[in-house]
């Protein structure tokens, strides 16, 4: 009686530590989340502001002739670099983002609060028509837009002080040449390209993404299952990772996963390919060869023998490692949790 007293004891010890170490952890995730968010309306707030009163300047400027269309070209192609690095930028906040909303939903579960304000964050839903399109009305929506009007509005900038360069160089070499009413089909034909090329390159990146997104659950749906045709019996989890690690048709699926993620064009790159899939193997053999004490560091291991869920688990964290994707992305994936992945993978 005793014994099972103090085993009692420990596991309500043990079940306290953990959760302190839960909400510790969600208040930290609180407070990146708010950081990130401030992020944003700072970054949404100044860009499009400075982007146009920039370009005003610049096009109304005091400084005449070839100094003066070398001073816009200059800053505006400063300002549509830049532009592009802070929507790269961006786009990198936004999948910390999804991560700290993911992590802190498993946390308040994992609290015993399944309906708290992450756990029950609600999806976007409405859409407007607007002539031949949705409209969808969600916050990445209105970033893209506002980001790519400022891209456009340099792009302008670029091309219009770009064509009045090479029409002062045009007269000076050939001085019977006449320019007049130029500027405004110059400013015309520099509005019209950059809406274009900036629609286009849009257009490009967003059917990138379409696919990727496509493609990429179900291949983290396959390695899953990869992982979990290992496990006909149960096992302790250290003889499991093992045997993942190990597994060629599980590494394949996780080299094909982590090419996927990492390459938009994965076909067209073998070099990377080859890289990535040298990167997986050599992870693999690293947790293979870790004895139990010290892959706890790395995964979520149970001495007892593993049930189908703990090994659903263990393999999302080994896939994580394996391939720097979210664990519990890659367990949504592999279980279907929101019922939105198809039968069969994308080719």
């Amino acid at each position: 009686m005793d014994k099972i007293q103090r085993e009692d004891n420990e596991a309500s010890r043990e079940h306290k530590r953990r959760r302190e170490a839960l909400l510790a952890e969600y208040g930290e995730i609180c407070d990146n989340f708010r950081m990130l968010t401030d992020i944003r309306f700072k970054l949404l707030a100044f860009l499009p502001i400075a982007s146009a009163a920039t370009i005003v300047a610049a096009m109304g400027r005091d400084v005449p002739g070839e100094i003066g269309i070398t001073i816009g070209f200059a800053l505006s192609l400063f300002g549509f670099v830049t532009t592009i690095g802070i929507a790269t930028y961006y786009a990198r906040n936004d999948q910390l983002y999804d991560e700290l909303v993911s992590r802190a939903a498993a946390i308040e579960r994992g609290l015993d609060v399944p309906d708290g304000a992450f756990a029950t964050r609600p999806a976007t839903r409405q859409r407007i028509r607007v002539i031949w399109a949705n409209w969808k009305i969600d916050h990445r929506k209105a970033v893209s837009t506002i980001y790519g009007a400022s891209i456009a509005l340099w792009l302008f900038g670029v091309v219009a002080f770009g064509l009045e360069g090479c029409c002062i160089s045009l007269v000076a070499r050939f001085p019977s040449v006449s320019t007049e009413g130029a500027s405004t089909w110059m400013i015309l034909l520099a509005g019209t390209l950059s809406t274009v090329i900036t629609y286009s390159f849009s257009w490009w990146i967003k059917r990138k993404k379409e696919v990727r997104e496509e493609a990429l659950p179900c291949r983290a749906r396959d390695a899953m299952k990869a992982a979990m045709d290992l496990v006909p019996e149960p096992k302790d989890s250290r003889e499991f990772i093992h045997d993942c690690a190990t597994d060629e048709t599980f590494l394949q699926t996780c080299i094909d996963l982590a090419t996927c993620a990492k390459l938009s064009d994965s076909s067209k790159d073998s070099k990377e390919k080859g890289r990535i899939a040298y990167q997986v193997r050599r992870r693999a053999k690293f947790y293979a060869k870790l004895d139990a004490q010290h892959l706890g560091f790395y995964l979520t291991t149970e001495s007892s023998k593993l049930s189908k869920e703990s090994a659903k688990l263990s393999a999302s964290h080994l896939i994580g490692l394996l391939t720097d994707l979210s664990p519990l992305w890659i367990f949504d994936c592999g279980t279907n949790r929101k019922g939105d992945l198809p039968e069969t993978r994308p080719q």
